[in-house]
């Protein structure tokens, strides 16, 4: 840009007379691989533009200061294209710094760059990659199977009345007449055989005449 566009756009600017019409934009890249090469030139593209919008916003506030006149929405808004060029270049560099071949593709909907593994576009938040649900519907755990008890340690008792295998009648909870194989073991079936209750008789001392010796009166003349 000459040193006399770049005034004229100053003078309008102050003047507050509209921009003229930003030029088309490019069409999109499509998500083709961009090289090295092409992001330098992207880099010092920006460069340069920024260097101009830099000095315009200079230019721009030292008018209004010599003219003591300022015009802070027309300083706002060339700030703003001033950062936003800005942001570009950070990007565009930090895409060069990447020990990657280049950038992984440009934006389908605005042709931006994108470095590798982004899942939307800097600038549009264009979704460039479908990201796949995490986690699905929850399916319970299979339940265990109840363990069985162990016939050995079963003990039936009759809820009603039953039929023994030798065709008696037992009655509900009466545990007599059940069979020994389906009876619980008693205190008195597991004492050894001969061992029975000790009665009060063996536990008395025994009495005190059966273990005297009888004393004999000796006859002191017979020597």
């Amino acid at each position: 840009m000459s040193e006399q566009s770049r005034r004229l756009n100053l003078r309008r600017l102050i003047a507050g007379d509209p921009p003229p019409p930003p030029p088309s934009p490019l069409p999109p890249g499509g998500g083709q691989a961009v090289a090295p090469s092409a992001l330098q030139e992207q880099r010092d593209a920006l460069a340069r533009e920024l260097a101009e919008l830099q000095w315009d916003l200079g230019g721009l506030a030292y008018e209004m200061a010599i003219r003591d006149h300022f015009r802070l929405d027309v300083l706002m808004r060339q700030a703003g294209k001033l950062q936003e060029i800005d942001a570009r270049l950070g990007e565009i560099e930090h895409l060069l710094r990447l020990d990657t071949t280049g950038a992984a593709g440009a934006c389908p909907q605005c042709g931006t760059l994108y470095a590798r593994g982004a899942l939307f576009c800097s600038q549009c938040a264009f979704q460039l990659v479908g990201v796949q649900p995490v986690g699905g519907p929850m399916t319970p755990p299979p339940a265990s199977p109840a363990a069985a008890p162990h016939p050995s340690n079963h003990v039936h008792l009759p809820l009603a009345d039953e039929v023994a295998p030798n065709g008696s009648l037992i009655h509900a909870g009466d545990e007599d007449e059940m069979p020994s194989g389906l009876r619980e073991p008693r205190a008195e079936d597991t004492q050894p055989p001969g061992a029975g209750s000790v009665g009060r008789g063996d536990l008395e001392a025994p009495h005190a005449e059966d273990h005297t010796i009888p004393f004999e009166r000796q006859d002191p003349t017979a020597r």
